[in-house]
């Protein structure tokens, strides 16, 4: 008999921690469903070119010369530096 109750209470354990763990895992997956879809914003300038590529466009172009190409090209490289 005191084997039986024994394990009884092993089994209830057992229980307990299932069924805790699984609620756990039900706010894990919660949570990461949230900062997933709502977590990192998006950057507003990924997809649009850069400056230095507009620059290059506009002389593969002609709309420029190649003395403002070089003289914008070097502004360009002092902003980002």
């Amino acid at each position: 008999m005191y084997d039986n109750m024994n394990m009884h209470s092993w089994n209830f354990m057992g229980m307990h921690i299932l069924m805790w763990g699984f609620w756990a895992l039900i706010i894990v997956l919660i949570v990461w469903a949230l900062i997933s879809l709502l977590g990192k914003p998006k950057d507003p300038h990924k997809g649009q070119p850069t400056a230095r590529e507009i620059l290059d466009v506009r002389y593969a172009k002609g709309e420029i010369d190649q003395e403002e190409y070089q003289r914008l090209r070097r502004d360009i490289d002092k902003a980002e530096h």
